[in-house]
């Protein structure tokens, strides 16, 4: 997981006199509780005594904050006020995108990225969330090129050289992403999502020792980082330090109960250890949060394996290829191949019976057949 997000802010500064209202306009800036930003907004907007100008910038300021709160759809609500009132408003439509973003929209937030940047364009903070859009859609050239853009408005911007990282991962070049990630340090060396994200470039070209460098740097800044805390457990598992990686998803998992990938991982080293049973019982609690994760069916199919209930793993296996489709079915059959009992054509085509025998008698050997 990699992770990206910037707003626009604009601090709205009370020209009313009375003392009450200059309280409202201290809640409404304020920026240590959204709660109370809504609340002192809210009370500004019902005065009645704000001029159109002032208006426009405090329900963005009361949309940020049901923004951070999660609360998409009213945050929205209220940047569309904001651009009733003032049509020409480029924050309003920025701020809009990236809530858009969030709730998978992301040809309507590019829209919205579209206006502010016709409205302005300087406006770097725009192309970078544009440029994050566009990624989550896969488009990564435009992405590639929207960050290029928000860096040559504004060289300093540590987050768009991450994000532009992030998008060159995503194209396998992770060379190109560890370069955007170290400048995005040297621009700002406390910023725990570059750390992580070039603890995960590490990873993928398999400097396993890098990555858990980097991933001790992002906890350091952040040690509520449960993703974080996930991937150096990857790390340790991947070194054959699996009592390390345990203690890394036990942590994971301490801060957020709910992380299917920490149960499944967890899952997965525990069977490596022989511990069957809690394996067990981790991977369902990890299918249960993510019905769908193929991984997480195959590392079930294993541990029921383990535990010497064939047939239900047998079950499970084909049940991988049905959903996986030809990439596991072909994962398998290498895998099979390797045991020495599947000597047919490593093509990935539809399960058939060759194949189903070959793991039928790895089963039945107690092979294990993704080792």
């Amino acid at each position: 997981m990699r992770i990206h997000t910037l707003i626009a802010v604009v601090l709205f500064v009370s020209s009313l006199a009375a003392p009450a209202r200059a309280g409202m306009a201290e809640d409404c800036n304020q920026d240590y509780d959204r709660g109370l930003n809504i609340s002192g907004c809210t009370a500004l907007i019902l005065s009645g005594q704000l001029s159109v100008r002032d208006l426009v910038i405090v329900y963005n300021r009361r949309g940020i904050a049901y923004y951070d709160l999660g609360e998409h759809r009213q945050a929205i609500e209220d940047y569309d006020q904001a651009l009733r009132l003032d049509p020409g408003y480029a924050r309003a439509y920025s701020n809009r995108g990236l809530a858009y973003a969030d709730l998978g929209e992301y040809r309507r937030a590019i829209e919205d990225y579209d206006q502010a940047l016709r409205l302005d364009p300087d406006f770097a903070l725009a192309y970078n969330n544009r440029g994050n859009a566009y990624r989550d859609l896969g488009e990564y050239r435009r992405a590639i090129e929207d960050f290029d853009q928000a860096l040559r408005l504004d060289p300093d911007f540590a987050l768009a050289y991450n994000n532009r990282g992030n998008t060159y991962a995503n194209l396998g070049e992770h060379a190109r992403a560890i370069e955007d990630y170290d400048q995005a340090l040297r621009l700002d060396p406390d910023h725990a999502l570059a750390y992580y994200n070039r603890g995960l470039a590490y990873y993928d070209l398999g400097d396993y020792i890098r990555a858990i460098q980097d991933y001790d740097q992002a906890l350091r800044l952040d040690p509520g980082f449960a993703f974080a805390y996930n991937n150096r457990g990857l790390a340790y598992a991947d070194l054959g330090e699996y009592r390390r990686a345990i203690q890394d998803y036990d942590q994971a998992l301490r801060l957020d109960p709910d992380h299917a990938r920490a149960y499944s991982n967890r899952a997965w080293t525990l069977y490596l250890l022989g511990r069957n049973a809690e394996a067990l019982g981790d991977v369902e609690r990890a299918l249960s949060l993510d019905p769908g994760s193929v991984k997480r069916i195959d590392t079930r199919a294993h541990v029921l394996a383990a535990l010497g209930r064939r047939n239900e793993a047998l079950g499970e296996f084909e049940r991988v290829m049905r959903v996986g489709g030809a990439d596991w079915v072909r994962t398998y059959q290498e895998a099979l191949a390797k045991h020495g009992y599947y000597r047919g054509a490593i093509d990935g085509r539809a399960y058939r019976p060759q194949t189903r025998a070959a793991l039928v008698a790895c089963l039945e050997a107690g092979c294990r057949v993704l080792e």
